[in-house]
C-alpha cells in the first residue's frame, strides 16, 4: 500500500506575485522574440528533487516562490501550454531551468532590481542554447 503524503503548507508573498505579474512572458521571449504583457503568475508543479521541489497534486499549489510570468496561451490556453504537456518536458523544451530562473526572479525582487532584466538574460540564455543546438544536430552514433 503506498502511503499518503502530507500537503505541504503553501508560502505565499502577494507582492512577489505583483512583481511577477508585471514581468512579460518568458516562453515569448524565448520562442519568438517578443515582449508580451499582461502575464498570468504560473506556478510550476515540476518536480526537481535535487532543488528540493517535490511534485504539486492538480488540488494544490506550490510556494509563490515557485512562479514565472506566462501569457494565457503559453500558461493554459495555446495547445502547447505549460499545463496541458508534461510540464518538465515543457521547460526542457524552452531551454530554462525553471528553480534557476525563480532563485533569480525572487533574488532581483529581494534586491529591488527589475525583473525585466533575468528575463532577458535567461531568453537570451535559452535562444543560444536552440540555435547551437540546431547548428550541431546530433551524429547517428554508427557514423
Amino acid at each position: 500500500m503506498s502511503e499518503l503524503r502530507q500537503r505541504e503548507a503553501r508560502e505565499r508573498d502577494k507582492p512577489y506575485l505583483g512583481f511577477i505579474a508585471g514581468l512579460p512572458c518568458i516562453s515569448c521571449m524565448v520562442r519568438h522574440g517578443t515582449i508580451k504583457r499582461g502575464v498570468q503568475v504560473a506556478h510550476c508543479r515540476a518536480s526537481y528533487p535535487e532543488e528540493g521541489w517535490r511534485h504539486v497534486g492538480m488540488q494544490e499549489k506550490p510556494h509563490d516562490a515557485r512562479c514565472t510570468p506566462l501569457c494565457v496561451d503559453c500558461h493554459l490556453n495555446g495547445p502547447h501550454a505549460q499545463h496541458r504537456t508534461n510540464e518538465t518536458q515543457w521547460w526542457a523544451d524552452l531551454g530554462i531551468y525553471p528553480p534557476d530562473l525563480c532563485a533569480a526572479l525572487m533574488d532581483a525582487f529581494k534586491a529591488g532590481r527589475p525583473g525585466g532584466a533575468v528575463l532577458a538574460s535567461f531568453a537570451a540564455g535559452a535562444r543560444k542554447a536552440k540555435d547551437v543546438a540546431a547548428l550541431n544536430p546530433r551524429r547517428p552514433l554508427d557514423q
